[in-house]
């Protein structure tokens, strides 16, 4: 039996100036690509080392938001999970502004 490693860190926001807030994210399979969950929503980043916040991460980019459920929950922890199947997800749940 293999045991998987899912790597889970906490990502820091600043919404206001010295106002941290403070969120999960998990890595997506074998990408450089983190799910954060925010307010119902997970948001497909790439996150870097916060310098003002030791020991927590930031957003670099957002690439985009999806509904939070258990299906995108589901599909995001498979640690084979493929470029096809996750743009099955944007198809499906894919959040718009």
């Amino acid at each position: 039996m293999k045991i998987e490693f899912k790597k889970v860190v906490a990502v820091v926001l600043e919404v206001e100036v010295n106002v941290p807030e403070y969120f999960k994210a998990q890595k997506i399979a074998n990408s450089d690509f983190y799910a954060v969950e925010i307010d119902g929503l997970i948001i497909v980043s790439n996150l870097m080392p916060s310098n003002k916040y030791r020991g927590y991460y930031q957003q670099l980019s957002e690439l985009f938001a999806l509904k939070d459920n258990a299906e995108v929950r589901e599909k995001l922890a498979r640690p084979d999970l493929t470029a096809a199947e996750l743009m099955s997800l944007l198809d499906r749940y894919q959040v718009h502004d």
